[in-house]
């Protein structure tokens, strides 16, 4: 944090709000996402905007005494204020929201269950947000016939496969699930030239110093376990930073026994839902989700692990494995009926619907 970091953060939020301001309509319900625009309802609102406004947020809300480190912390609760409806991923999010005002006396909660905060009236509501279920299903159906595939599942037949999906951030664990995976090793030596890792990891932000860091340390690691391990026609980890699209990563997915997904900690993470999606219902892999993912709240079925703790995590991985095909249909059926009553549209239906109610701002 530092002063000139905050005034291009309210920078950018007022450029917003002046672009915005001439183009709705006096009907538009106007939806902002996430943390990077907290401030927008207030700038849209100063000039004047009387329409409803949303806010939802993508990553975790913080508990009171991790937010109370910011210098931001009360500006920002404030800012949430001027929309009529805030969303959250968890109820722990949204819980731990509400205990940052009470912490520094804020907010009033009242009968109604909206909150009261300098005389604005605002909602909040726990909408955790989903895929397009369908959709990824069909892809990774006809996935399986497209070239490219056939040769990846050429390339590793004879090897059962685990895959991570992350674009390339510390909150994702990836040096965490790699150290993992070499401890699955060691610890299941039959596994070695039978087992891989498939990490297809994009680059995000790669101007900032601490991600250069990241990937570096990260690429440096996947040398190590796969010079240490690796054979001639074998390696354990495959590592990309190439990116994929939605079709070539569901046909993946659908290949893949294990799908790791390891965050330390996550809004949602979707990745973990698009896996269950793309599963083949005669024979599903299995999936190993941080408890510290959103969705591990709704993924009963999956294997949840500590990401902090490596041996664990090559455990589960292991379970995971040789996990019976009755269970592994057992726990993806449970899976996948969360994906469908819970996708995308009823995200976005159940938010606008909620918001579409609010009181107009007087």
């Amino acid at each position: 944090y530092n002063d000139a970091r905050k005034s291009g953060y309210y920078r950018v939020n007022r450029l917003f709000a002046e672009v915005l301001m001439p183009l709705y309509r006096e009907e538009d319900v106007i939806w902002v996402q996430d943390y990077h625009l907290i401030p927008l309802g207030k700038e849209l609102r100063q000039r004047g905007c009387r329409n409803r406004i949303g806010f939802f947020l993508h990553i975790p809300w913080p508990p009171a005494d991790i937010l109370a480190t910011v210098p931001l912390c009360e500006e920002l609760l404030e800012a949430l204020s001027f929309y009529d409806l805030v969303g959250f991923q968890t109820e722990d999010d949204l819980n731990n929201f509400a205990e940052c005002l009470r912490r520094r006396n804020l907010g009033h909660l009242m009968e109604d269950g909206s909150w009261l905060v300098k005389g604005r009236e605002f909602r909040c509501g726990v909408f955790p947000i989903g895929i397009d279920t369908a959709k990824f299903e069909g892809l990774a159906k006809l996935a399986t016939r497209d070239g490219d595939l056939q040769e990846v599942y050429k390339r590793t037949a004879g090897c059962d496969v685990a895959i991570g999906v992350d674009r390339l951030d510390y909150s994702k664990g990836i040096d965490r699930r790699i150290v993992a995976f070499r401890q699955f090793l060691d610890r299941n030596s039959h596994r070695v030239r039978k087992t891989l890792l498939l990490q297809i990891t994009p680059k995000s932000r790669g101007e900032i110093p601490a991600y250069l860091a990241l990937q570096k340390q990260i690429a440096e690691l996947v040398g190590s376990v796969n010079g240490e391990l690796g054979t001639i026609d074998w390696v354990p980890v495959h590592y990309t930073n190439r990116s994929h699209g939605p079709r070539e990563l569901a046909g993946l997915y659908r290949m893949a026994r294990v799908g790791l997904v390891t965050p330390l900690r996550d809004g949602m993470n979707l990745v973990a839902k698009e896996y269950v999606a793309a599963q083949d219902p005669s024979n599903p892999g299995v999936l190993v989700l941080s408890q510290f993912a959103g969705a591990a709240g709704e993924l009963e079925g999956a294997v949840l692990v500590n990401p902090y703790d490596p041996e664990a995590v090559a455990a589960s991985t292991e379970k995971a494995f040789r996990m019976s095909p009755e269970e592994r249909k057992y726990r993806w059926s449970a899976m996948k009926n969360s994906l469908i009553g819970h996708d995308v549209y009823r995200w976005c239906d159940g938010f606008l619907a909620k918001l579409e109610g609010a009181d107009l701002p007087a």
